[in-house]
């Protein structure tokens, strides 16, 4: 089986609520760190070359700095992408959608962006 073939479980359309320019809803599993604090569970809702949306339970504030770590799948290794808060949603709100955070990315490497255009091109290709 192809890398491709094995990653079209994790591409979902239907994640992006509403959809933004470039996005496309994915779960990439990825670990929060930034503040001194390393290693928060998190995952992806959805990305793009710009930024994501990260479910998680840890609290983040608006303005924070992230430093990321990304488990792509096909990569053996996490791809760190720094990033910064840009709006959060906490728990409870009463509409189902889970907690977490709308992140942009801050210069990320081209490993980084060519893992996520990866990702985007197999989308178009469901």
């Amino acid at each position: 089986m192809s890398i491709g073939a094995s990653l079209i479980s994790l591409v979902d359309p239907e994640q992006q609520h509403p959809p933004r320019r470039g996005r496309f809803g994915v779960a990439i599993r990825v670990e929060l760190g930034g503040d001194g604090a390393d290693g928060a569970p998190a995952s992806t809702r959805n990305i793009s070359l710009e930024g994501a949306f990260i479910t998680t339970r840890r609290a983040l504030r608006v303005g924070e700095a992230l430093k990321l770590r990304f488990w792509f799948p096909g990569y053996q290794v996490p791809i760190s992408i720094p990033a910064e808060v840009r709006w959060i949603r906490p728990a409870g709100q009463g509409d189902n959608r889970p907690a977490g955070a709308g992140v942009q990315f801050v210069d990320p490497s081209i490993a980084a962006s060519a893992a996520i255009v990866g990702l985007a091109r197999l989308r178009d290709d469901l």
